[in-house]
C-alpha cells in the first residue's frame, strides 16, 4: 500500500531476509484467531500451528481445539 516491496521493507527497515518478512505476512493472513490465541497462550506449538495453515479457518479451529483437549486430557 506504501509502494514498499517485501525487498524494501526487510532489507530497508527489519534488516531481515525478504523471505522471512513474507513468511510473516502468510502466516498472519492465513492463521484464524482460534488458532493464533491458543499459540499465544502457549496451547500450541508453532511447529503445530504451521502445520494447520493450509487448512481453512474453521478446520484449523476444529483440529486446534482437538488438538489442545487430547494434550489436556493427557493422551498425548
Amino acid at each position: 500500500m506504501t509502494g514498499e516491496t517485501y525487498k524494501d521493507i526487510a532489507e530497508k527497515e527489519l534488516n531481515v531476509p525478504e523471505q522471512t518478512v513474507w513468511n510473516w505476512i502468510y502466516r498472519a493472513t492465513r492463521t484464524s484467531e482460534t488458532l493464533r490465541q491458543l499459540t499465544q497462550l502457549g496451547k500450541l506449538a508453532q511447529g503445530a500451528t504451521r502445520s494447520l495453515l493450509k487448512y481453512s479457518h474453521e478446520v484449523q479451529d476444529l483440529l486446534a481445539t482437538f488438538i489442545v483437549d487430547w494434550n489436556d486430557e493427557g493422551v498425548g
